[in-house]
């Protein structure tokens, strides 16, 4: 993030020493890239958390063809019964980004407390139940089916569903930053920046540039990216 901060610095021709009009209308220009640059890497991230549970369900796949072909009949139907409650799990998981996504894009309200929050139970019930097949899997399974089931399988999974809560742990950031400056501010924003024009030297020190000399929000999307704790809400 401070690089692409730094990046449209330079773009922009930022002088952070410069306490005039104009350095306000570069610090809205600056935030509205910021602002579009968040979406677009939201989006990614988003596709990248649908794309690795799709990985994961692949991999449940696997397991259950191990299972079926060396497990018995009897000892299958306790393994089979927990595949079916990850692949429900896991196809819920899938679900519900899904559906963030599409609303992310629609601009569409959500309630972020509760997503998160049950989403991260569903990724702990994931989690315990990837355990239980596991140790079933060592305890059952010939050596060398032990060996695949452990490097190709268990480990495999543990990597991707790492992956999962990393991916969605950006996620959230991200959110958490678009809901903060999106919903309220978007229509004030977008006009503000429809009308941003060049602006001629008389206008910098004049008394009519006194009104934007306050935090609105693009100064405030600066100080949050700045690490600055006490961002005005406007």
């Amino acid at each position: 993030m401070e690089n692409i901060l730094n990046r449209y610095k330079q773009k922009l021709d930022f002088d952070e020493n410069k306490q005039s009009f104009s350095e306000i209308h570069n610090n809205q220009v600056t935030a509205f890239y910021y602002m579009a640059d968040t979406t677009v890497n939201l989006d990614k991230d988003l596709t990248k958390v649908i794309d690795s549970i799709e990985v994961l369900q692949k991999l449940h796949k696997k397991s259950e063809l191990i299972i079926k072909m060396n497990i018995d009949t009897d000892e299958d139907t306790q393994y089979i019964s927990i595949l079916k409650e990850i692949n429900t799990s896991t196809s819920y998981l899938k679900q519900q980004f899904l559906y963030l996504k599409e609303n992310i894009i629609k601009k569409d309200q959500f309630n972020n407390f509760l997503f998160w929050k049950y989403n991260l139970y569903i990724m702990n019930k994931i989690k315990l139940n990837h355990k239980k097949l596991e140790q079933m899997g060592l305890s059952t399974l010939q050596n060398q089916e032990k060996l695949y089931w452990r490097t190709s399988i268990c480990n495999t999974q543990d990597e991707v569903f790492s992956l999962i809560v990393s991916l969605m742990s950006i996620c959230k950031l991200e959110i958490n930053f678009v809901e903060e400056y999106f919903p309220n501010k978007w229509n004030e924003s977008s006009l503000e920046i429809s009308t941003l024009k060049p602006l001629h030297r008389k206008y910098i020190n004049s008394e009519n540039s006194n009104r934007y000399k306050h935090k609105n929000v693009w100064m405030s999307v600066m100080d949050f990216f700045a690490g600055d704790t006490t961002i005005s809400h406007l």
